[in-house]
């Protein structure tokens, strides 16, 4: 594990142990409300804030309940003003919404002109003013392009699950050093559930499935299978006590996944199996100033270089070669300090200071284990931040790889890094 991993996981621990439910409440902080009142709203529903609350009204609540009310709030992303406050019987919930049917236009640069990964569509953050997620794309990415549609319900209501699907087709180009290579085309289905909490206010579990298929041609020097259909599980454990702000977030979340699955061509059976991890914590500095770092780890079943990881710049640490470091085993950590300055009502420039990190084991080009690789990189960068968007940055970074091989590197995007 590179040292900035080891930095970022071992906070993320300390952070995880402190960052423990609410204590109970004693007999004095308990009071009873009967309805709410939702000011600010233009488009959201006053059940979709109702659904955050732990008991429907009328009930008795806590003080703490409702601070966890405003964090369940603020995680939906889509207002950036957030207040609760009570009146007598009344819970008054103010809010100030984002516009949030946003045209997505995403860039961000890589090595050469062919790593470019560009995305173009449309995200609603509020379908029908439940604050769940409709998204149309079409993309390029991984030296092919693609289209795919998604919807999601949040993940932040105290009694209901919440539906994922994803679907999708692309097309990728695979290459190694050894002069090995093909093309691909693929289909992807995703179908997930996320509970309620369970144990604690903080903890979540996912559960679902996939299938892909996967068509390999133009095949040179490798003996990938041509054709090939593969289907597994999904179960997480969601561990949130992160609350979102568009300049100073707080607190910490972490999630766990673990799949079994299966990849069948023919009489070839291969298995699909993994494991994988990240984590993200924020630390507040001052009051425009926050300390963010993440860690993500992965490990899968080798065999089959089409089942395989990818790192590079746009994913992982920023000027690492693009759609080459195809790995089975992977951790890399991003650490960031980031400093406001709101320019403008609903405006803010921001600068960062980061470092990345990554150690990895790479597969082949039929799958095994090859050498390991670290990469480290360091820079500065800028943003610019219309708090009245939902999920919109403009991102400048310039960073300067430190090793497996040294060079500057510019890069921009349209969201944060993470």
């Amino acid at each position: 594990m590179s040292p900035c991993a080891r930095v970022v996981f071992g906070a993320a621990l300390v952070a995880l142990s402190t960052l423990a439910s609410p204590a109970a409440a004693t007999a004095d902080d308990t009071f009873r409300l009967d309805h709410l009142e939702l000011r600010g709203n233009a488009r959201t529903r006053v059940e979709t804030i109702e659904d955050l609350l732990p008991r429907r009204m009328p009930a008795v609540y806590t003080n703490d309940e409702l601070r966890e009310l405003e964090r369940r709030v603020n995680n939906l992303e889509i207002f950036d003003e957030v207040t609760v406050t009570r009146r007598g019987d009344v819970l008054a919930v103010k809010v100030r919404e984002k516009w949030t049917l946003i045209p997505n236009v995403e860039l961000s640069t890589g090595n050469t002109a062919e790593d470019l990964r560009a995305l173009v569509g449309a995200t609603e953050y509020n379908v029908l003013g439940t604050a769940n997620q409709l998204s149309l794309r079409a993309f390029r990415a991984e030296r092919g392009w693609g289209a795919g549609i998604g919807y999601r319900e949040h993940e932040f209501r105290r009694r209901h699950w919440a539906l994922g699907v994803e679907g999708g087709a692309s097309t990728a180009s695979y290459r190694f050093e050894n002069g090995s290579a093909w093309n691909a085309f693929r289909t992807y289905e995703e179908v997930t559930f996320t509970s309620p909490p369970i144990v604690s206010p903080s903890l979540n579990v996912r559960a679902g499935g996939f299938h892909s298929y996967e068509a390999s041609y133009d095949r040179i020097l490798t003996d990938v299978p041509g054709r090939a259909h593969s289907a597994g599980t999904i179960l997480s454990v969601v561990f949130n006590r992160y609350e979102f702000r568009d300049l100073v977030p707080r607190g910490l979340k972490a999630e766990v996944t673990a799949g079994t699955g299966f990849l069948s061509a023919g009489d070839l059976v291969q298995p699909r199996h993994y494991v994988e991890g990240n984590a993200v914590l924020a630390i507040p500095v001052a009051k425009y100033t926050v300390l963010m770092g993440r860690v993500a780890f992965g490990a899968l079943t080798r065999g089959n270089a089409n089942f395989s990881y990818l790192v590079g710049s746009i994913e992982g640490v920023r000027g690492l070669e693009d759609n080459l470091y195809r790995n089975w085993l992977q951790v890399f950590s991003n650490v960031e300090l980031r400093q406001g300055l709101p320019i403008a009502r609903r405006w803010a420039l921001q600068g960062i200071v980061f470092v990345d990190g990554a150690v990895f084991e790479r597969f082949d080009e039929n799958g095994r284990a090859a050498d390991g690789v670290a990469a480290v990189s360091t820079g500065i960068g800028a943003r610019l931040v219309p708090t009245w968007l939902a999920s919109f940055v403009l991102r400048a970074d310039v960073a300067y790889l430190v090793t497996p091989t040294t060079r500057p590197f510019v890069q921009l995007g349209l969201k944060q890094y993470f």
